[in-house]
């Protein structure tokens, strides 16, 4: 397996993924979405695991984990009840808040048996990629793009649409 890691700067939490959409339809995502920012406080996320999708037997995705939150699950709900007014299909899956961290090339990979379980040989330990704790004061309605300006190196381009603080967080928390 050889796995592509993100650069930092690209790490985020998805709340809901929206999809292929035009541009024109991101004035009516923005007004949907100020009020449920407008009644969630900032929360404090904490990373807690480290896996991969759709499994670690044959992982296209490496990702760290957040522990269970129940504001966040809230958000993420909140936002999926009002997208799902503007006719986008509500999430029928459990909510897995998660950084994706790295995509693999390759979905042959070998494991070792270690203290930790069974994990791939060349994916680092959960204790070698842990995450600080962090106040999330804002979400955002991201584009991602594919090969396009700067991209990062899986070729994916994250632009920051419009930026959404949370009730009670200060403009000078918020970037």
């Amino acid at each position: 397996m050889r796995a592509i890691w993100y650069d930092p700067e690209d790490y985020h939490i998805t709340l809901k993924f929206l999809g292929n959409l035009d541009e024109s339809a991101q004035p009516r995502l923005i007004k949907a979405a100020l009020p449920v920012a407008e009644r969630v406080r900032p929360l404090v996320v904490k990373a807690a695991s480290a896996g991969g999708f759709p499994d670690m037997r044959a992982p296209s995705v490496l990702w760290a984990g957040i522990s269970i939150n129940p504001e966040l699950d809230t958000l993420a709900a909140h936002l999926d009840h009002v997208m799902a007014g503007l006719g986008f299909r509500p999430e029928r899956r459990r909510y897995q808040p998660h950084i994706t961290v790295a995509r693999c090339r390759l979905r042959t990979v070998h494991f070792d048996k270690n203290q930790d379980g069974l994990m791939p040989i060349d994916w680092p330990l959960p204790s070698e990629r842990l995450f600080d704790d962090f106040m999330a004061n804002r979400f955002v309605l991201m584009q991602t793009r594919c090969g396009e300006g700067r991209a990062n190196r899986t070729g994916m381009r994250y632009n920051t649409v419009h930026t959404f603080p949370l009730a009670g967080a200060h403009s000078s928390d918020v970037s």
